[in-house]
């Protein structure tokens, strides 16, 4: 490989690649998660004081923003378990309060207290197995949320995470204007 390609930089594991820890374990799998990336969002955050009611001031509604696309960032690259509370927290990108503020920061400490994404070997033949949901008006803005995972899988039950995600259903929005029209 390295008399065909240049090679900029070589690593050993654990190495850590935008943002992700990636260690290959003497199991053979493959770890990934963010949790360098994720102290530090935390501990740039401070908690707001106040009614649990106000909005945001605009600083405050910026930060409120970059810790939401941060979160996302994790969410869709090794933290699925957070997905759901990240769209959750979309919906208030414009009307946040103290009190979505304070979700934002809870959702970053569950996003801390690990969600290690972990990749095994896996023996042919493999398939694909993918798991559905979705909530008919569950957002706070009266929208509804789907999300779905799909796994590589193998015939003697191990797994592992290819794509998932945790979304506001437009479909449902659409339709439901439609019919009001």
């Amino acid at each position: 490989m390295k008399s065909v390609f240049e090679i900029g930089t070589e690593t050993s594991t654990p190495m850590k690649f935008l943002g992700m820890n990636i260690v290959q374990n003497e199991d053979c799998t493959i770890s990934f998660h963010q949790n360098d990336y994720l102290k530090d969002l935390h501990t740039e955050r401070n908690q707001l004081n106040g009614d649990k009611y106000r909005n945001l001031t605009t600083e405050e509604q910026r930060d409120f923003r970059g810790m939401v696309g941060q979160l996302n960032w994790v969410a869709s690259r090794t933290d699925p378990i957070i997905a759901f509370d990240v769209c959750q927290l979309s919906t208030k990108l414009s009307q946040a309060t103290v009190e979505d503020y304070h979700y934002a920061i809870k959702v970053t400490k569950k996003a801390l207290n690990g969600s290690t994404l972990h990749y095994c070997s896996l023996e042919p033949p493999v398939f694909l197995l993918a798991y559905s949901d979705a909530s008919y008006a569950n957002l706070p803005d009266g929208s509804s949320q789907g999300g779905y995972v799909v796994f590589l899988a193998d015939k003697s039950e191990r797994v592992s995470p290819i794509t998932w995600t945790s979304r506001k259903c437009f479909v449902t929005f659409l339709m439901w204007k439609f019919f009001l029209l």
